[in-house]
């Protein structure tokens, strides 16, 4: 099966150094780590499924996320909202997300998108 992406040329010394786990696994390897450096991946949503999938695809090393929804972070939502914190009330659940992906993965590119499909 041909894969969906090719390879980025070469991961950036800091982001070697984060995904230094995942590149010793053989279904991943160094090659797969470069893969997921070159996806783009849209998630709908920011809520109780997107959160943490955002969180996930950051933390794996995914180049670029596209975050759509259209809510605002409530305080009923931080119970399991994961990527939602305290001072993320009121906020655009995109901004939220997007603020913690940048916080976990600073060269995963996050585009917002504050609307409802």
């Amino acid at each position: 099966m041909r894969p969906l992406v090719e390879p980025v040329a070469s991961l950036a010394p800091e982001e070697l150094i984060r995904t230094a786990r995942h590149a010793v696994l053989a279904a991943i390897g160094e090659e797969g780590q470069r893969r997921l450096a070159a996806a783009r991946i849209a998630v709908i949503g920011a809520g109780g499924l997107g959160s943490p999938v955002l969180l996930a695809l950051a933390a794996a090393g995914v180049g670029e996320l596209v975050v759509i929804d259209d809510d605002v972070v409530e305080r009923t939502n931080l119970q399991r909202q994961l990527a939602h914190r305290v001072d993320d009330i009121g906020t655009a659940k995109t901004a939220s997300a997007a603020r913690a992906v940048r916080d976990l993965s600073p060269l995963t590119v996050v585009h917002e998108r504050t609307l409802r499909l």
